[in-house]
């Protein structure tokens, strides 16, 4: 969970911006890339029970640019990303959502 429930932030930082658009689930699930103080985060978007709410960081690292996010309706999610630092690399990096219906 990213500093809560309703809550934008990464490491204690606000994101200040999202890098590309959302990708959403047929249960309502979003993935999404945002920048924050400290680089980048992939992060996905859950209602919890009605009550909110949860976010969680899947992936969040200095020194790497994420782009297009995907997430399919197994609960696997994706983020095309570029290191930029110390070469330069690309990827699609894949993540599975552990514990999600």
């Amino acid at each position: 969970q990213a500093g809560g429930a309703n809550s934008t932030t990464v490491s204690g930082q606000p994101l200040t911006s999202l890098n590309s658009g959302p990708g959403i689930n047929d249960a309502g699930k979003v993935v999404f890339a945002g920048s924050y103080a400290g680089g980048q985060a992939v992060l996905v978007a859950e209602t919890s029970g009605g009550v909110g709410t949860t976010l969680t960081v899947l992936d969040s690292t200095f020194g790497r640019e994420f782009g297009g996010v995907w997430i399919n309706n197994n609960n696997q999610a994706c983020a095309r990303y570029r290191t930029i630092s110390p070469a330069t690399f690309s990827g699609i990096k894949r993540y599975s959502l552990v514990g999600s219906s």
